[in-house]
């Protein structure tokens, strides 16, 4: 709504039609998964999923390059905050998987970064700028948050072997 006297209209729903598609996609998956996960293989329900948000991330992505309102740059820096804010919040959940972390997180971002810089100027040069270093902040993060959660389940389970070796030992013990 915030967006809507800035740009085509046309092109605002057609947007957000392609982006109904891409969740009903991702709703789909998740029901059949849910129903039917030990009937395939965990592999082909993960690349099911990264495809969906690969997809979901060419969507947000699109929003960067279609609904960027040219010469308004309140409206642009409004995109721009949406789109690094959506970002963000991907790659808390994520982050437990490296390419679905980055398959949403460089297609969101990297036709709004294109956007700018195809805008020209020195304002938009920066705000490109801003945007790639913003992805590779993001991208960074999300290697992090997944080093530290493979360490954390790591940890976890070694804890799990070692409580269950010293009741083995009490029992014999006792």
């Amino acid at each position: 709504s915030v967006m809507w006297p800035a740009i085509n209209h046309m092109l605002a729903v057609g947007w957000l039609l392609l982006m109904a598609v891409v969740l009903l996609w991702r709703v789909i998956i998740f029901a059949l998964y849910r129903q039917y996960e030990v009937r395939k293989p965990a592999v082909s329900w993960l690349n099911g999923f990264r495809w969906s948000v690969i997809a979901t991330g060419a969507v947000w992505g699109v929003a960067g390059l279609l609904l960027f309102p040219a010469d308004d740059i309140l409206h642009q820096v409004f995109l721009a905050f949406m789109l690094a804010g959506v970002s963000a919040a991907a790659i808390t959940s994520l982050s437990a998987d490296r390419v679905s972390a980055l398959g949403f997180i460089f297609p969101a971002l990297l036709p709004l970064m294109a956007s700018f810089l195809l805008e020209g100027g020195t304002m938009p040069l920066s705000m490109g700028v801003m945007v790639a270093l913003f992805a590779l902040f993001l991208s960074s993060a999300a290697a992090r948050m997944q080093k530290n959660l493979s360490e954390n389940v790591q940890l976890r389970t070694e804890s799990i072997q070692h409580q269950e070796a010293l009741r083995e030992s009490e029992i014999r013990l006792r």
